[in-house]
């Protein structure tokens, strides 16, 4: 995926799934990191499970063998108004994405490159369909090239989940476990629910204790996914939860092609209250910030394409 479209659709995603936009203001805090194969070893050594171990835990016991998590943080702010904004500090550089809600416009400011690119919703439904035709076409040539070759079933799996043109089959059913387990995060009750595939493990730490909050994260999720269709659908973590619950922790164990991947995506603190003005402030040229607009991006990369496809 582009590096432009990168950073348009995961701050996107995430503040559509994790927070209400109906009469509530909040700032919410969350890392991500991957988990080394040594310290998910030594997770499931001393608590039986990587789906078991507390989310903050891992850090603990990197820290206990001379290693340090490089972990990305992104900070979340929610306005009553329906504006919301998410800054992320991760190794790719500093970013933040911010919507308004009356214009349903958005701008995703990228500090190290000083630019700003603007858009609304019409443009990344808009740009996410011709995206995802493009990924059809590619998809199936590689399928109908990949058909004759020699290949694992491990590999097979594989291809079948980032090419779904590789294998007309009914989309895997997830088994969603309820396992009983309870814990406080953030002076809030938990649940642990574990999502299995063939080739995925999921662990979520969910939360009953806001109701309007769960329901308005499903509302805004499906609305979402109406938007921004990028081939086959899969369900997310918040729709395999039963009804009242919000994820505030997962665990995400992924295994193929003979190596075994541990990601978190926790969250660290939610705060109820106007996050103020500040954070929904975007640069512009006065501040030495190019402004481009989502449909010229989309415009040079297309041409881009087609040049790299004459010279071949």
């Amino acid at each position: 995926m582009p590096k432009f479209m990168t950073y348009m659709l995961l701050p996107l995603t995430f503040c559509f799934l994790l927070v209400s936009t109906s009469q509530a203001q909040w700032i919410i805090k969350t890392e991500q990191f991957e988990v080394p194969p040594p310290i998910a070893k030594k997770a499931t050594a001393k608590y039986g499970s990587v789906s078991k171990t507390p989310t903050a835990a891992f850090a603990a016991l990197a820290k206990a063998a001379g290693q340090e998590l490089a972990a990305d943080q992104t900070t979340i702010y929610v306005r009553a108004n329906g504006d919301y904004a998410a800054e992320s500090n991760a190794l790719q550089g500093k970013t933040k994405f911010v919507y308004d809600n009356k214009t349903e416009s958005f701008s995703i400011v990228q500090y190290d490159e000083k630019k700003v690119m603007t858009g609304t919703r019409k443009d990344i439904k808009k740009t996410t369909e011709q995206a995802a035709t493009a990924m059809s076409d590619i998809e199936k040539r590689m399928a109908e090239a990949m058909k004759n070759a020699n290949l694992t079933e491990e590999q097979k799996k594989a291809a079948s989940r980032y090419l779904p043109g590789f294998k007309n089959q009914a989309q895997e059913e997830a088994k969603v476990e309820d396992t009983g387990d309870t814990a406080k995060l953030l002076d809030r009750l938990v649940r642990r629910f574990v999502i299995r595939k063939s080739d995925e493990v999921t662990t979520v730490w969910a939360a009953n204790d806001d109701r309007r909050l769960a329901q308005t994260a499903r509302d805004i999720q499906s609305n979402m996914k109406s938007m921004v269709k990028m081939g086959r659908e899969e369900k997310d973590e918040l729709e395999h939860l039963p009804a009242g619950y919000y994820p505030l922790d997962i665990i995400t164990e992924q295994s193929g092609m003979g190596r075994r991947d541990v990601r978190i995506n926790r969250t660290t603190e939610i705060t109820p209250g106007d996050p103020g003005t500040k954070p929904f402030y975007v640069p512009g040229p006065k501040e030495g910030f190019e402004v481009v607009t989502l449909q010229d991006a989309m415009r040079g990369m297309m041409q881009g394409a087609d040049q790299f496809r004459r010279k071949r």
